[in-house]
């Protein structure tokens, strides 16, 4: 029987964003293209991020088990992750 001590000691090692990726490119292939093909119907001088950065961070946000917007602000707006996301999204 695995304790807490020791699943939270593995769960360290564990790099969920690689994780969730080897998932998506095996079961959704597309996803990032039809994220990056959404079509957006808002006025273009009020756009800063498309959508389909908006819409990858809240399946992401989802994903990780985050409740709110404010912490997903907190926890993904570090240069690591906003490369990531740069990476995946091109």
């Amino acid at each position: 029987m695995v304790t807490r001590k020791e699943r939270r000691e593995r769960e360290k090692n564990v790099n969920y964003f690689f994780e969730f990726l080897k998932i998506q490119k095996r079961f959704f292939k597309d996803l990032v293209d039809h994220l990056k093909n959404i079509v957006d119907h808002r006025h273009q001088s009020y756009i800063t991020y498309g959508p389909g950065v908006i819409l990858f961070t809240m399946i992401l946000k989802n994903m990780t088990g985050l409740k709110s917007m404010r912490t997903m602000s907190n926890r993904f707006n570090k240069e690591e992750c906003i490369k990531n996301v740069e990476k995946v999204l091109g």
